[in-house]
């Protein structure tokens, strides 16, 4: 099962703030999302509303699939500033307002099912009951399917449209430092390197 939870610090706290108006988010500078290409996975503001509509009945149909029977964005006002590869609005919902923060990341892997399940009941939750976050200086922030891409499909993936596994490619300060040579000491890569030398020779 994986549903990832951080209390974030000061300096997350502004990065995702800041993610929601992208003004002053700071980039690195990834080949496959970088401030020079991040307009074409923004969600058009009056295009919004209609692209999560899409979105929820799409879910509520995946849902069925598991026989899971409670509309999944029921009743959760949510709202989305991005999509994936494959144009699903990457919705998220902010509970509350305060310096105590928790950030709920559901669906990472969208092939371990309940936490899917499980962020968007714990959304559904917090709408239907303000008194757990409203005055306690508590901020509550929810993306209950970070990979849909790998979510809505016919067999549930770990990866998303690129085959990327997500949780093994968050961006870190030190990610272009350490990440080749990290990788390269690894045994998937040198099953890599003896599959590459299998198939081409020397």
């Amino acid at each position: 099962m994986f549903l990832l939870v951080f209390g974030i610090s000061d300096i997350a706290k502004a990065q995702i703030v800041a993610s929601e108006t992208f003004a002053n988010f700071a980039f690195a500078p990834l080949s496959f999302v970088s401030k020079n290409n991040i307009s074409q996975y923004k969600i058009a503001q009056n295009e919004k509303d209609r692209a999560i509509e899409v979105y929820c009945t799409r879910l509520k149909n995946k849902f069925g699939d598991y026989k899971w029977s409670e509309d999944p964005c029921g009743g959760v006002h949510w709202d989305a500033k991005l999509a994936s590869n494959n144009g699903h609005p990457l919705v998220y919902k902010v509970f509350g307002k305060g310096d105590n923060t928790t950030l709920f990341l559901g669906g990472v892997h969208p092939d371990e099912l309940t936490p899917v399940h499980l962020a968007f009941k714990l959304a559904r939750y917090l709408q239907e009951n303000p008194s757990v976050y409203t005055d306690k200086n508590i901020r509550v922030v929810i993306a209950p399917l970070v990979n849909p891409d790998g979510f809505i499909r016919n067999l549930p993936s770990r990866t998303n449209a690129n085959g990327v596994d997500v949780n093994r490619n968050f961006l870190t300060y030190d990610w272009y430092h350490k990440a080749i040579s990290t990788w390269r000491k690894s045994d998937w890569a040198r099953l890599g390197i003896s599959l590459v030398l299998s198939k081409y020779g020397n």
